[in-house]
């Protein structure tokens, strides 16, 4: 009785079978074995199991079944390292506390993004002579940022100053520099020297020189304590009059100091011209002064002295008696007839007589009022002179011959620049002679030495 049985196709571990048949009352078969095929084998690499994964060890497999000989190895889990937070700053990002894994990349890493410069404006510093600058720059008020860009010290530019010594009152100094940028400076102060006194005694004051008190002087400078004390002054008298003035010239007033006997002088004004008729630029004006100031006339009138009148004879010799200082004459009666003593001109003429300097016009006569000539006039006042020799040899003059009687007495007169005549080489001999040419004549002649 068949009993059909399906075919099993062998395993790589189990036999197989074809199709066959049983019977079901005997042990009939047609059953026939297929061998086990026998694995296919396929080589597997082993794998290091992870912190996460598992591995294996390496093993086989079949191509046919699913055959393994793979051994798992469980996953090792992570071995964790733990890392501290770090705060992010300005340019660098942060984190929180994390794990990470001895083993593997595992990590719980949160970033903290960086912050960002906070900035600080900070103004430019110009460099000086020790100390560097900088350009404006801005730094972070939460790190060390900055845009600082130093600028060099500029160094000293320096100025060479001389010495100074020291004085008394002053300090010195050694040569040194200062910078003309800053207040650099080596200078080093020489204190000064202070005084070297000198001891001076005190001088009283006198009228006409000042004084002083003691004081002191330094030999090294010209520091002085001196105070001047003022000179007295004089304490002039009333003065009295040592030289009379006169129309020739000013008087002279002399004062006396109570204190010193110092004295000095005052001008007197020379006495005013009285005459009328003689003026300061008239060739007789200094002769007429001086007529009046020695006595020798006082004029025609109170204030006309008649310059321009002809001088007669008693007039000249009283001119000349005066002049010679109205000595007294020796002889008490006139020679003369003509010569009375209560003329003014008795004395005069007998002082003339006695003296020769006048003989008279003849037959006892004097002839006072006769008008006096040039030529009679140069010869009294020649024989009052003492009739002195001349040495000119020859008359400079046509109308004065050596045969006539004033012949020497004119060449006298022109040596002695008593006269120059009248021009054109003439004398004027036998001319009247006014009363301001004998004046002229005998200040001309008694003002240059006796002969």
């Amino acid at each position: 009785d068949y009993v059909d049985h399906e075919a099993k196709a062998p395993s790589c571990t189990e036999i197989g079978w074809e199709a066959y048949q049983t019977c079901s009352r005997c042990d009939y078969t047609s059953y026939k074995e297929i061998p086990k095929l026998g694995h296919a084998y396929v080589d597997h690499e082993a794998k290091a199991p992870t912190c996460t994964e598992i591995g294996w060890e390496a093993y086989q497999t079949c191509t046919r079944c699913d055959y393994t000989s793979y051994v798992e190895i469980p996953k090792l889990g992570h071995a964790y390292v733990n890392h501290e937070a770090k705060a992010p700053t300005c340019t660098e990002i942060g984190w929180e506390a994390y794990q990470t894994c001895s083993r593997c990349d595992y990590t719980s890493y949160v970033e903290i993004p960086k912050l960002g410069h906070d900035y600080v404006d900070h103004e430019a510093k110009a460099p000086s002579c020790t100390e560097i600058g900088w350009e404006a720059y801005q730094t972070c008020s939460r790190c060390n940022y900055t845009s600082y860009v130093e600028i060099p010290k500029l160094g000293h530019d320096y100025v060479d100053h001389e010495a100074k010594a020291p004085t008394c009152t002053e300090f010195g100094w050694e040569a040194y520099q200062t910078c003309s940028r800053c207040d650099y400076t080596s200078y080093v102060e020489i204190p000064k020297l202070g005084h070297d006194y000198v001891d001076h005694e005190a001088k009283a004051p006198s009228c006409t020189e000042i004084g002083w008190e003691a004081y002191q002087t330094c030999t090294r400078c010209d520091y002085t304590s001196y105070v001047e004390i003022p000179k007295l002054g004089h304490a002039w008298d009333e003065g009295a009059v040592t030289t009379e003035p006169c129309h020739q010239r000013p008087g002279e007033k002399t004062f006396t100091c109570t204190r010193c006997n110092g004295t000095r002088t005052e001008v007197v004004p020379r006495l005013e011209n009285p005459f009328l008729d003689v003026l300061d630029d008239d060739f007789f004006f200094d002769p007429v002064m001086w007529a009046l100031d020695n006595g020798v006339t006082a004029g025609v009138e109170e204030n006309l002295f008649g310059p321009d009148e002809s001088c007669t004879r008693c007039q000249i010799v009283t001119f000349l008696w005066r002049a010679n200082g109205s000595p007294k004459p020796k002889a008490t009666e006139s020679p003369f007839s003509d010569v009375e003593p209560d003329d003014y001109f008795y004395n005069a003429v007998l002082w003339a007589a006695e003296n020769g300097i006048t003989a008279g016009i003849g037959d006892g006569l004097f002839g006072p009022y006769y008008v006096c000539t040039r030529s009679q006039a140069m010869t009294f006042l020649w024989r009052a002179k003492g009739s002195p020799e001349h040495e000119t040899e020859e008359s400079p003059f046509s109308d004065v011959e050596p045969d006539d009687y004033y012949y020497a007495a004119v060449l006298w007169a022109v040596e002695h620049h008593v006269t120059v005549g009248i021009g054109d080489g003439l004398f004027g001999s036998n001319d009247e002679c006014t009363r301001g040419q004998i004046i002229t004549f005998l200040y001309k002649a008694y003002l240059m030495p006796n002969e």
